[in-house]
């Protein structure tokens, strides 16, 4: 779950185990199903082919990792000509990940340590960058920003359409 401005994290009862510690009766609660999700992709997303994809805000867990590289794998080992692949996470976990960040690296991907795309002067090269990220689409779709097209979707979504 995203979060943005002065809302540094979410607390979910039953999910994050320190959720218990706080009082909970009499807060507003939001409910999230497939609709709300959908919408809000709607509303961030564009429909163009991205000519980015940048995978990795927050970092790419080393499970995340893996999978970008087996589906890389799986679609023959290459890139579709004309799309860049930005996978960023934290040190640690790309060293953890030697074998799945060679098959990137071999891909043609970036792996990129300990900064994410959101930082990134993608304006200069990039028009529509595709990302799984809503907390990343929120900024990038922003002129005050960085002002990109995005198109947000899953991470395998992503993947399997436009690698």
């Amino acid at each position: 779950m995203s979060a943005w401005g002065a809302v540094p994290m979410f607390h979910v009862e039953g999910v994050t185990p320190e959720a218990g510690r706080y009082e909970v009766r009499g807060l507003e609660r939001l409910s999230v199903d497939a609709g709300v999700v959908g919408e809000f992709q709607r509303c961030l997303g564009c429909q163009e082919t991205p000519q980015l994809v940048a995978i990795g805000c927050p970092h790419c867990t080393k499970g995340e990792l893996i999978q970008i590289a087996q589906a890389v794998k799986r679609k023959g080992g290459k890139l579709k000509p004309g799309t860049e692949l930005w996978v960023c996470s934290n040190r640690r976990v790309i060293s953890e990940t030697a074998a799945a960040v060679e098959v990137l690296r071999q891909a043609g991907a970036k792996v990129i340590q300990d900064t994410c795309m959101v930082v990134a002067p993608l304006g200069d090269k990039f028009s529509t960058v595709a990302i799984n990220s809503a907390k990343a689409a929120f900024y990038m779709n922003r002129k005050s920003f960085s002002g990109q097209k995005v198109v947000f979707d899953s991470t395998q979504n992503l993947v399997e359409n436009y690698l």
